[in-house]
C-alpha cells in the first residue's frame, strides 16, 4: 500500500507540477489530499515499527479513531465514545467524543448536568464500577450523601 500510495501521490504531483495553473481543486479535494498524506507518512511509521498516536483509519471519516478496550470480544472498537446519565429512564447524553476518554473522571460532570436538568439537588448516585474510584467517593460524601 505504501508504494502505490507514493507512486499514485508523485504521479499527482507531476500532472500538478505540469498543469497547475489550469487546474482548479475544490476545498474538499484538498483536505482528502491532506488527509492522504497523513495516512502515507502513518503507515511508514508503522512499516518502521513506530506506533502511531491519533491513527487515521478512515479517509473519509478521518476524525474516527481506533479506541482500546478491555473487551473479551472486541480489543478495539470505533465511532463515538459516549458517557450518558439515565434519569427516569431517559438517557442524555453528558459527553460525546472520537478519542478514547475515562468516562470514570466524569461523574461530578454528570451529576451537576443532572442537578442543572432537572433543578433538583441529587440525593442518590448509580454508577458503574469505574466510577468508584477515591476523588469520586470523597465528592460523593462530601455533595451528595450530606
Amino acid at each position: 500500500m505504501i508504494k502505490l500510495l507514493e507512486k499514485l501521490l508523485s504521479q499527482r504531483d507531476g500532472i500538478h507540477s505540469e498543469y497547475g495553473a489550469l487546474l482548479r481543486y475544490t476545498q474538499d479535494y484538498q483536505k482528502r489530499l491532506s488527509i492522504i498524506r497523513k495516512v502515507l507518512v502513518q503507515e511508514k511509521e508503522m512499516f518502521e515499527g513506530r506506533k502511531v498516536s491519533d491513527r487515521i483509519v478512515n479517509i473519509d471519516r478521518h476524525y474516527v479513531r481506533p479506541i482500546v478496550r478491555g473487551k473479551e470480544t472486541k480489543s478495539v472498537e470505533f465511532g463515538a465514545k459516549v458517557n450518558n446519565i439515565q434519569i427516569d429512564g431517559i438517557s442524555f447524553i453528558e459527553h460525546l467524543s472520537f478519542k478514547a476518554f475515562n468516562e470514570g473522571i466524569r461523574l461530578k460532570d454528570c451529576i451537576r448536568m443532572q442537578q442543572k436538568l432537572m433543578n433538583v439537588r441529587v440525593r442518590c448516585v448509580a454508577a458503574d464500577s469505574i466510577y468508584a474510584n477515591n476523588v469520586n467517593r470523597k465528592f460523593d460524601a462530601a455533595c451528595v450523601h450530606r
